[in-house]
């Protein structure tokens, strides 16, 4: 120790000559100092740093300058080693913060303390005055946890975005020896007092620092996630393997479930795709893709060559990965995987392929059942479900012939489905498409003149391929009206062509319902694999006053907006909810309607896919619609 140096004799009897200098190998603890006064110096600094007593100068000095040095671990010598503040038990009470620091070194002054994500206040101050840090390096702050060296309920902190800080408050000061920020990589959005970058929110999971004690100054660097959780003892090492590895099971759960793994692999499906999520494959075929569930934002996007860590985890029946981090991005892979080939018999039952990209090959539509953007496909012995996470503008008919469909494969309630990724995922095998019903466009009354028309597209080989549209109206199996049109290739204009039928007088078929059926056949077929398809159009009735509720759009691809016809048969409640493809609930309406038809307008939504949810007494009804702009 160095003390009594002097600053230099200015002849001020009243300045202090010296100072205390506490070199770097000083053992925690409190050490004696006083203050004693010298007639030809002034006051002079005297410390028992050493323990062999103060320098013995023959001058006056006052007890009541005498104190106490306390030498306590600075940072960069002890830290916040795993984090569990978020549990699967009730009330959190496995809940606890493991401190790593020298062995014997005192914690007094030493504070754990939650930073709050949402305006930066302090809460759950935790005091370990007291206490030291035992002789494995280890010490347990916990409620109802294993090895804990003082027990509180106050270590159950809050789930991200926040932060716990390791403090040290003395003598009126705040210093920071450590601090961890969990929850979203941007910042400008919460409160972050943690070093460099925040690191993820894993929950209910734990934050462990690797290795031990190995603090960086980056919580984005130093910390992984897991479920494998260890206070008292040295964090279980993150395991390298292959997806190959985590996800062959023949039980049907990962042999890893629950531990923090890092895999590489190419992204089939990113985030330029998925919302929330993105796919990642290590090889071709079966057990090979995994899904990763990722509300982080993190930069993958589909092609990149990427390391990720992350907690296996089985959720419903799904294996994935959560709480991705230490993402590295090698770069555009240079052999992506190639699309398994496969049949929809094979997608719907086998779990082999659960994350998996897959092609099937020549199916035809066979349901377009309507609900939750789903629809079905067959190659004529099985079928499998396709879904809409991905971000495709493909409108389905039912016996539209598809020549590929490619798609990575997820399970969830209960079924398999094919995930297409974009439109190039979806080749349409039909030359010509219905598109769009003109008119008939509403309700019609017994002696209405109506002109049919429809709106047919160009898929592939018009220019070639002539063909007829039909029209055929018919009331309980008996047809009342048919008719056709010769279509050509020279007819399309911008590969859409406007099919017009004869002028027709509608008579009351009451109390059957005339079904409007609209569909096209080949009369020189060059293409055989582009048979016959349809489109429906339900006739609603000859009243002003419907006899059953109903509700359709008007159309369901929308600029800016579209809307749903009503026909309400009685005095009623009517209530709308809006959802989007995330499940959220975005407008939510209701009115009472008089009997009659009506027209209820969705807009000011932005440009995206959203289903619609509508209850009138005891009818409901769910659609989905796509909003461009």
């Amino acid at each position: 120790m160095e003390f009594n140096s002097a600053h230099g004799n200015t002849g001020n009897n009243y300045e202090y000559m010296g100072s205390i200098s506490i070199p770097a190998d000083a053992p925690y603890g409190y050490y004696d100092f006083c203050v004693r006064y010298s007639f030809d110096h002034g006051p002079w600094i005297y410390a028992d740093l050493s323990g062999t007593g103060s320098k013995g100068y023959n001058y006056n000095y006052s007890p009541s300058d005498a104190g106490v040095l306390y030498i306590a671990p600075k940072a960069g010598e002890i830290s916040l080693n795993e984090l569990y503040y978020d549990t699967p038990f009730s009330g959190d009470s496995a809940a606890f913060v493991e401190i790593y620091g020298p062995a014997g070194a005192p914690l007094d002054s030493i504070h754990i303390v939650g930073v709050n994500g949402n305006g930066g206040s302090y809460y759950q101050d935790i005091d370990l005055s007291g206490w030291v840090i035992p002789g494995d390096g280890f010490f347990v702050v916990g409620d109802n946890c294993d090895n804990a060296d003082t027990v509180t309920s106050a270590v159950d902190y809050q789930n991200g975005p926040d932060n716990i800080m390791l403090l040290l408050i003395a003598g009126g000061d705040t210093t920071v020896l450590d601090a961890v920020g969990y929850g979203y990589a941007d910042t400008t959005t919460w409160v972050f007092t943690g070093e460099t970058a925040p690191t993820v929110d894993p929950g209910p999971a734990a934050l462990i620092r690797l290795p031990d004690g190995d603090d960086t100054d980056n919580n984005l660097a130093d910390f992984y996630a897991t479920k494998v959780v260890t206070p008292g003892f040295p964090n279980h090492p993150v395991i390298d393997t292959t997806i190959y590895g985590l996800q062959y099971s023949t039980t049907g759960a990962s042999p890893f479930v629950d531990s923090a793994v890092v895999v590489t692999g190419v992204v089939t499906g990113g985030h330029d795709v998925f919302s929330g999520a993105f796919y990642i494959q290590s090889g071709n075929g079966p057990w090979n893709g995994i899904y990763v569930y990722d509300n982080y934002g993190h930069s993958v996007n589909t092609g990149d060559s990427i390391t990720i860590a992350g907690i296996v985890s089985e959720y419903n029946g799904l294996t994935e990965l959560t709480a991705p981090c230490h993402i590295t991005n090698h770069g555009a892979a240079s052999n992506p995987p190639s699309p398994y080939e496969t049949t929809p018999g094979d997608v719907d039952t086998n779990e082999a392929l659960e994350g998996v990209l897959v092609r099937l090959n020549s199916v035809v539509v066979s349901d377009s059942m309507n609900t939750y953007g789903e629809w079905k496909v067959t190659d004529g012995a099985d079928t499998c479900i396709v879904d809409d996470d991905g971000n495709y503008t493909f409108v389905t008919h039912v016996g539209w012939h598809i020549a590929s469909l490619t798609g990575v494969v997820k399970y969830s309630y209960g079924n398999y489905k094919i995930e297409p990724r974009n439109d190039a995922d979806i080749v349409v095998g039909n030359d010509v498409s219905l598109d769009s019903i003109i008119s008939p466009s509403g309700p019609m009354n017994a002696g209405d003149s109506i002109t049919p028309e429809c709106y047919v597209v160009n898929l592939g080989k018009t220019a070639i391929d002539s063909f007829f549209v039909y029209l055929v109206v018919d009331t309980n199996g008996y047809p009342v009206h048919t008719d056709s049109v010769l279509v050509h290739g020279s007819d399309f204009v911008n590969d859409t062509a406007d099919v017009v039928f004869s002028k027709w007088y509608l008579d009351n078929y009451l109390p059957n319902i005339p079904t409007w059926t609209f569909y096209t056949a080949w009369s020189v077929d060059v293409d055989a694999s582009n048979d016959t398809m349809s489109v429906q159009y339900n006739y609603t009735g000859v009243k002003d006053i419907p006899t059953s509720f109903s509700a359709h759009l008007v159309q369901s691809i929308g600029i800016a907006g579209v809307g749903i016809k009503l026909g309400i048969p009685e005095k009623v409640k009517v209530e709308l909810a809006v959802i989007d493809r995330a499940g959220r609930i975005v407008r939510k309406e209701n009115t009472v309607l008089e009997p009659g038809y009506h027209t209820w307008k969705i807009d000011g939504l932005p440009a995206g896919i959203y289903f619609y949810r509508l209850k009138a007494g005891n009818y409901s009804k769910t659609d989905r619609f796509i909003i461009i702009r």
